[in-house]
């Protein structure tokens, strides 16, 4: 990190690249924000920059992206967050780079740390949408639907098996759920039930 700046560039231990050999130039809000994206992505160290500006773009970045654009041959990745502030840094740095190839990189939600902790908590793969995070909260939905429908004549076993689950998959929705809600209807597709289980864990009995 530069001084007050908010200059951050990390480059791997076994990356002993020349700038002008990098291949790869990634440029985020925040540091966590670059590495998450690296992950999701799967970049390769050995040739790629991370950069991340701190929530800001001051004369300082700027100086630095021309740099950048003026000694580097690597392909830059744009990758600020889904909001009116990363839109904002967006314009502000694009065209900063007119000799290199961009690359424009939307985290489906705010950030790419949102997107990389809720691909991992509901197992999806890396290029996951907002429909594939709804079909989750559909299959929880129908998942307790059936057992309100059928919870006369599940077996005692089954059924308490099955409320395992639900409450489970209950925990790890509700964990993510404030991550969500400005991007998914989370109140129709979770909040339905949600009493209905919360009941259930306080009270530790079935349905």
């Amino acid at each position: 990190m530069y001084g007050a700046k908010g200059l951050e560039i990390i480059k791997s231990q076994t990356n002993k690249q020349k700038l002008q050999e990098i291949k790869n130039i990634i440029i985020s809000e925040s540091i966590i924000d670059t590495l998450s994206l690296v992950e999701i992505k799967k970049y390769d160290l050995n040739d790629t920059l991370l950069c991340a500006t701190n929530g800001q773009v001051t004369k300082s970045h700027k100086d630095l992206f021309k740099y950048f654009n003026d000694n580097s041959k690597a392909k830059i990745t744009l990758a600020f967050d889904n909001d009116s502030k990363g839109n904002d840094f967006l314009e502000k740095t694009k065209t900063i780079f007119n000799k290199l190839d961009i690359q424009i990189d939307k985290p489906i939600l705010k950030d790419f740390n949102d997107d990389l902790i809720v691909m991992k908590i509901l197992n999806l793969n890396n290029n996951f949408n907002l429909d594939d995070i709804n079909d989750k909260f559909k299959q929880f939905n129908k998942k307790i639907q059936y057992m309100l429908d059928k919870k006369d004549i599940i077996m005692n076993d089954s059924k308490n098996q099955l409320l395992k689950d639900i409450k489970n998959d209950y925990s790890i929705l509700k964990h993510i759920t404030p991550k969500l809600h400005y991007y998914i209807n989370t109140n129709e597709l979770f909040n339905k039930y949600s009493k209905i289980i919360e009941n259930s864990i306080s009270n530790n009995k079935t349905y």
